[in-house]
């Protein structure tokens, strides 16, 4: 089975990582995080397409600290990865995994979150440079966009 590398590579384009940035992700405690997510982020990372200054925010109602998500997330990607866990691989995520816990309606999560950022921003180098996935129920799309 090849990487994406080398699939790429075979068909002549290059490769390079993305730019600095932070993916911040609403529901991020849920399946859709754990099964998909964070597993696909493990492996572009793995093929060398996550760039040196990353972050990844989570962001649920469920109390967690960064500690505490940084363990879940280690539980998960040891019993969602395809293949077994490289050890050095993840350590690299570890430091790069925080989190935010909120209501999606209120809009204090939404100043507490800009403050987590701004956080981030300071210790990963990640320019102010956000994607936002919404893995939560749809009936959270827009109250969550228009808080943005």
């Amino acid at each position: 089975m090849f990487s994406a590398e080398q699939k790429i590579h075979a068909q002549g384009t290059s490769v390079r990582p993305g730019d600095p940035c932070a993916i911040v992700i609403f529901g991020a405690a849920g399946d859709l995080t754990k099964r998909l997510l964070v597993p696909s982020l493990y492996n572009l990372r793995s093929s060398k397409l996550l760039p040196q200054n990353f972050a990844l925010v989570g962001v649920t109602a469920a109390k967690f600290s960064d500690e505490e998500f940084r363990e879940k997330l280690t539980r998960d990607i040891h019993e969602f990865a395809r293949s077994p866990v490289d050890k050095e691989l993840w350590d690299w995520f570890i430091p790069r995994l925080y989190y935010q816990s909120g209501d999606f309606r209120d809009p204090n999560l939404y100043k507490q979150l800009k403050d987590k950022l701004a956080g981030v921003d300071k210790e990963q180098g990640t320019p102010g440079s956000y994607l936002f996935y919404l893995a939560t129920a749809p009936q959270f799309f827009g109250e969550i966009i228009k808080q943005l």
